[in-house]
């Protein structure tokens, strides 16, 4: 083929279709929107922990922890909600009663194994959001073996102020008591399993 003949097959590529959900985050501080939250305080009445808040969030916990980088933000709030804010590592906190991880996903498989760990040791039932990562090492090693019940998500719900649904799968991990309660909440809006 001619380079003149080559030139004359190329076309422009087409123009790039405005995606239906977010592209990947640049930031790993996304919040529940308040359906998930409903559905959540459906299986546990009331949120005790939510150890990987951040200043938007609304799920209204009885503890929440902050990274170190909202430190100014925590400076400023209203004395009702500092009583319940703590900054720092939501990792290193002992949870102990009900928790809520919404955990910044580019550290996945340590808040999978902390969710593990909490309910073995201190018994905690919590609700775990993540990436639905079949695939991967913390999926077979941690949820498997240890999860009471998880829920495959149907279809992509949007973060709270963000335009576009996530940009993954979600699923939700259950370590607790009430699996009856968990696959009726959570089960008209997935496929729902016992590992």
């Amino acid at each position: 083929m001619t380079q003149e003949a080559f030139t004359l097959q190329q076309t422009e590529a087409p123009a790039e279709k405005k995606r239906g959900y977010m592209a990947k985050a640049k930031r790993s501080d996304t919040n529940t929107p308040p359906l998930v939250l409903e559905l959540v305080r459906g299986v546990m009445d009331e949120i005790d922990i939510d150890p990987c808040s951040n200043p938007g969030s609304i799920t209204g916990a009885r503890k929440e922890f902050w990274l170190q980088q909202y430190q100014e933000a925590y400076l400023v709030l209203p004395e009702e909600r500092k009583n319940r804010v703590f900054v720092g590592n939501g990792l290193r906190a002992v949870w102990g009663g009900r928790a809520y991880v919404n955990p910044p996903f580019d550290h996945l498989t340590r808040w999978v194994r902390k969710c593990a760990g909490e309910h073995e040791v201190r018994g905690s039932e919590i609700v775990l959001l993540s990436p639905a990562r079949t695939d991967v090492r913390w999926f077979h090693e941690v949820v498997v073996p240890t999860a009471t019940a998880v829920c495959l998500w149907k279809g992509r719900f949007t973060f709270l102020g963000e335009e576009y649904g996530c940009p993954f799968p979600p699923m939700f991990t259950y370590w607790g008591p009430h699996v009856r309660r968990f696959r009726e909440t959570f089960g008209p809006h997935g496929l729902i399993f016992r590992p």
